[in-house]
């Protein structure tokens, strides 16, 4: 079953235990396009989608890899999904 939520203020998690890193990956980027269409009028700029993936280790350390790509792509200023861990 995969899960969908909220994970922290402006942060969404995404599970999808039964795909493979590479598919995930390509689910990610459709939803990083799909997300860059869409007009914020209220924001008043473009969006920026940063999307960290992460393959399941364990519960703690699957946390910790997918909050460390999300950092990286945002360290960066950049619209990207990353594989990190």
């Amino acid at each position: 079953m995969n899960l969908f939520g909220i994970f922290g203020g402006e942060e969404f998690i995404l599970f999808l235990p039964e795909t493979n890193l590479k598919l995930a990956l390509l689910c990610v980027d459709r939803i990083r396009k799909i997300v860059e269409k869409i007009d914020f009028p209220k924001v008043g700029h473009p969006v920026i989608v940063s999307i960290g993936v992460g393959q399941y280790q364990s519960e703690e350390e699957l946390v910790h890899i997918v909050d460390g790509g999300i950092n990286l792509c945002t360290g960066q200023s950049i619209t990207a999904e990353t594989e990190w861990g």
